[in-house]
């Protein structure tokens, strides 16, 4: 399998190995602790339920701008 190599700060470094678990690799360590890549967004899963005709009677214009306001809230924070 290919690899890359990577620089960590030697805190972070510290932490990857005392989270380490006998015999692990650092790569195992990473994708035991880390979110597995999505499999889809918010707004899939929108589309999704109104082509299978999931949640009769839902105001979804009401859900969309829910989650427009959402985004748009988001988009605005200031960066930390």
């Amino acid at each position: 399998m290919p690899s890359k190599t990577i620089s960590l700060e030697l805190t972070s470094y510290e932490r990857l190995v005392a989270t380490r678990r006998p015999g692990e690799s650092f790569s195992s360590v990473i994708d035991r602790i880390t979110l597995p890549p999505p499999k889809g967004t918010a707004a899939d899963l929108l589309r999704l339920s109104k082509r299978k005709g999931w949640g009769k009677g839902v105001d979804w214009k009401r859900v969309e701008r829910a989650v427009s306001n959402r985004r748009r809230s988001r988009d605005l924070r200031p960066a930390t």
